[in-house]
């Protein structure tokens, strides 16, 4: 007999941890390859992780609920079948950034990104605890943990609190999250999974990025009016329904070919700017319990049918729940329509760690003055930037908004024929 490790699979690109959800079988329960064997949760979805051999569950050493790094190993099955080395070693972490993006700095050199992960492994919990209670990481880091492998566990870190009188630490602290009393007369919903996610990133992302939003408006009367002519027919006998998504992804996608605006596709390191050398497209799709952002890959090297092709069906497999952790991380610049709801305009929060958002609102017609004097009414759509200010300046994210807007306006209507 073998024995082969079941490991944290590697759940898409920046994604370093995993938590196991539930066990769909349980110690001594005879296996066969591909059956489901437990249930796991990336940040945004939750998938099934299936046995690769015929066998034995063994051994389970990560119970439900608890979150690990990617490769940690969670359980051991028995088998007769031959155990490769590269199926039983433990799944290395996702690769640098630098792999898929240009460091960039200011005035020196950089030899490479810089880590910025303490040397001790905190869970999400864990992590959660010490933001809301204004604890540095470090701080946390420091205790003494009585979880496996000497981890700080979320109650070691509730007893800490509890006895602590007085941390000197040499700097201000953040003050700890105010703590009211629940209502009585109020109906009691635990948050979901995915809803407690959207909770900490956003909560994330404004405490910790400096934002800056603009707006501007695209003239997109034609757009409208060759999309019912020319567009709806030709591209439905190919199975997509054509929106006006699509087209501003298009029109998105075409402003990024300027290279004075690739730093809008970029991420914010410390002391390190990382231009993404591809666009991987972001679309926030509502769902019934959130929202969730499925990433269409290389979006710039796709034909415009193409391009609608694969954002239908990511939307499409996202309201149904069918997207896999891979399909919905990894984004370099994320597009947010609340025009669906007629909503005119939004200030999107930034998805971290990208450095700009772009939220697009409903079409409305408008009477507006015409370049000839005359009064017309012309179809209007909203438009606004969300920058990470540390990367974008003002001036730049208004051009970039701009060159959108003149985009739209200017459209080749013949890639829908």
């Amino acid at each position: 007999m073998n024995e082969a490790k079941i490991s944290m699979p590697r759940m898409g690109t920046s994604v370093h941890e995993g938590t196991v959800v539930q066990w769909l079988k349980k110690e001594g329960d005879t296996l066969s390859r591909g059956e489901p064997l437990f249930l796991a949760e990336s940040e945004k979805v939750e998938f099934e992780v299936e046995s690769p051999y015929n066998g034995r569950l063994v051994k389970i050493f990560v119970l439900a609920d608890t979150t690990v790094p990617v490769g940690e190993a969670l359980a051991v099955i028995e088998t007769e079948e031959a155990v490769s080395t590269e199926e039983e070693a433990t799944v290395q972490a996702e690769s640098s950034p630098a792999q898929a993006a240009s460091p960039v700095s200011s005035g020196r050199q950089v030899a490479g990104p810089r880590k910025e992960r303490t040397e001790r492994f905190l869970s999400p919990r864990v992590r959660r605890l010490a933001r809301d209670r204004g604890i540095p990481l470090e701080e946390v880091t420091g205790l003494a943990g009585s979880g496996r492998d000497g981890r700080v566990t979320e109650e070691d870190l509730k007893s800490y609190l509890a006895n602590r009188k007085a941390v000197q630490t040499g700097q201000d602290r953040q003050a700890p999250a105010l703590e009211y009393p629940p209502p009585e007369d109020a109906d009691v919903f635990p948050l979901s999974r995915l809803r407690g996610t959207l909770a900490r990133r956003l909560s994330a992302s404004v405490r910790d990025i400096p934002q800056f939003t603009t707006f501007d408006e695209a003239d997109v009367t034609e757009i409208v009016k060759q999309r019912k002519a020319r567009g709806e027919a030709s591209f439905a006998q190919k199975g997509i329904h054509l929106t006006h998504t699509h087209v501003l992804a298009w029109a998105v996608l075409r402003a990024f070919e300027k290279i004075e605006f690739r730093s809008l596709n970029a991420r914010f390191g410390g002391d390190v700017i990382y231009i993404f050398r591809d666009v991987h497209l972001g679309i926030a799709v509502a769902v019934p319990d959130g929202l969730i952002v499925p990433v269409v890959r290389r979006a710039e090297t796709l034909s415009f049918e193409d391009l609608a092709r694969q954002i239908q069906d990511l939307a499409d497999r996202a309201r149904q729940g069918m997207l896999s952790p891979g399909e919905v991380s990894g984004s370099t610049f994320t597009i947010s329509n609340v025009g669906s709801a007629g909503s005119l305009y939004a200030t999107p929060i930034v998805n971290p760690p990208e450095a700009a958002i772009l939220g697009v609102g409903a079409i409305r017609k408008r009477v507006v003055p015409l370049e000839d004097g005359s009064i017309g009414v012309r179809d209007r759509l909203g438009v606004s930037l969300t920058v990470d200010h540390r990367i974008v300046d003002g001036m730049l994210a208004a051009q970039f908004n701009r060159a959108v807007c003149r985009n739209l306006e200017s459209f080749d209507f013949t890639i829908l024929d």
